[in-house]
Formats: structure tokens, sequence, C-alpha cells
């Protein structure tokens, strides 16, 4: 069972439009799940070809992040300490091993204290260093009291950054470049799809703080004994009157903003989220 377009806010479109338009989406309807689908979006759209409707057709960004461990190498300071970064930027947009940004206190950054291994980080030098000439080591890795070396959680940018429009990517499966819809659950093999952040005002683009977003985990599924995501219960709607069609509910909301919302329980569960003009949608992802 499917939903049509949101007719309500077809209102007010001219009526030169409004026949050009039912005719197409009777053609094309772009399918998300039996019974979640949101909205359809039409192949050939005069809206968008006139002019855009950020209310229908809403433009935001979506991010992919990946969320792993990362060894805690660092600008030397002294002998026993050093400042690492948290790589929330690009390694495409700016060099994370640049010294002056590397400075105790500087914003993006971390220090620690307590053992240190010396190293040569040829990353930073952008040259293989010459026996007897300018070796000495800069930067340092820190050690666990076992002699491992000592780790941190980090968050780092997979892609560039898209901007696009909501009919171009109504769902998942056409946002998240991680998707693999011919697998069963529609799962990566190579990485788990653990939560989706999303903000509607989010005024530092590269922010790893959870506070600047509303997170949602991504609901599981059991495959081969082993558990995986499952993103096909991730629903995306440009409708801030979505009702669920089970329960009759509507999108839950925190003053302004509409949050992720639940809907269903176990392997029914899905998650909806509204998608606004000028919002981030982040996908986290592990190993």
């Amino acid at each position: 069972m499917k939903e049509t377009l949101n007719w309500k806010k077809l209102i007010k479109v001219p009526k030169k439009l409004f026949s050009g338009l039912l005719a197409a989406s009777m053609a094309f309807t772009c399918v998300v799940d039996q019974n979640f689908t949101t909205v359809h979006a039409a192949k050939k759209d005069p809206i968008r070809e006139e002019k855009r409707n950020p209310e229908i057709n809403p433009e935001f960004t979506i991010q992919h992040y990946l969320n792993f461990e990362a060894v805690s190498m660092g600008l030397k300071h002294g002998s026993n300490r050093i400042t690492y970064p948290l790589r929330d930027i690009p390694d495409w947009e700016s060099n994370p091993w640049d010294p002056a940004k590397l400075q105790p206190g500087t914003e993006g950054t971390e220090t620690i204290t307590g053992t240190i291994l010396d190293v040569i980080n040829v990353e930073s030098r952008g040259q293989i260093p010459v026996n007897g000439t300018n070796t000495a080591p800069l930067y340092g890795v820190a050690i666990n009291s076992d002699g491992s070396l000592r780790t941190h959680k980090t968050k780092k940018v997979l892609f560039e950054d898209e901007k696009v429009e909501y009919f171009n990517k109504p769902n998942m499966k056409y946002m998240n470049r991680l998707y693999n819809e011919v697998s069963e659950g529609s799962y990566n093999e190579n990485y788990t799809l653990a939560q989706v952040w999303i903000a509607y005002n989010l005024e530092n683009s590269r922010s790893v703080d959870e506070k600047d977003f509303h997170v949602v985990d991504v609901p599981k599924k059991v495959i081969n004994n082993e558990t995986r995501h499952d993103p096909s219960r991730i629903i995306f709607t440009n409708n801030p009157e979505y009702k669920d069609k089970e329960t009759n509910q509507g999108l839950e909301k925190s003053g302004d903003d509409y949050l992720p919302t639940k809907f269903g329980t176990g392997n029914k569960e899905h998650v909806v989220i509204y998608v606004k003009e000028g919002m981030t949608i982040r996908f986290l992802v592990t190993f």
C-alpha cells in the first residue's frame, strides 16, 4: 500500500503545472518499502523545472563518517607528551599533521602525557628522510604500560559531502553510499551503518559533538548468526505531518526540530526522519 503525493503541499502549485504533475506522478513512483513509502517523486517534475519548492523538494547535505580506533600519534612536546589530531577534517581539505595545528590547546586536538615512542612521520614530511640529514623525530606514538600502542576513538570523513535535492535521493538506497540492496537485509559486509546523525541548523559542518545532532541507532538484523545493520528500516519523508500506518502516530518534536521517531517493535521497528531544507544527514559507520 503506497501513499500518494502530499496534495496539501501542492495547493499552491500553479494550475498550468498541476495537470502535468498529476500525469507524471501517475507514470512513475519511487517505492521505499511495502508500507513505508512517504512521497513519490515524478521522473519529470515541472515544479523543479520552473522553480524548486523547498517545502516539497528540500535541498540538504549528506555526510559519511567512519568511527574507528586510531593509533594515538601526534606532534611531540618534550619527551613525554604528544598532541594528536582528531582528524574530523578530511585529509583532502587540510593536512592533519601540520605542526601549526597541533600546538597544545589548538581546536580539534587532544594531548597525551606518558611513555612516547619516537617516529618519523613521512606523511607530514612529504618525503622519505635521508640518513644523517634532518632526521630528528618530531612526532611520536603513545605506549600503554603493556607495550601496546595506545589508541583513541576518532571520527573521519569518508567521502566528500553531497548537497542534494530530496526528489533525487528520497530514501536510504539513494542517500547512503554504503547501502547494498543486493544482499539480504541490505547491508554492506565491509562496514556497519551504526547511526544516523541529523541536524537542522548545523553551524559547524565538521562538528563531531553529538550535542549538535539528533542521533538514532540503526535497527539491527541477525543474518547468518551475525548481527548486522538493517538500513531498509530507516525511512525519510518530506512530509512534517507524516502518520505511521499502524499506530497513526506522528513525528516527535523538540522545539522547532523534528526528532527521528521510532515506530513498531522488534523486527518491525522502523525509524522515520523528516527531511527539511538546509539540514544535514550524517551516516556514521564502523568496521
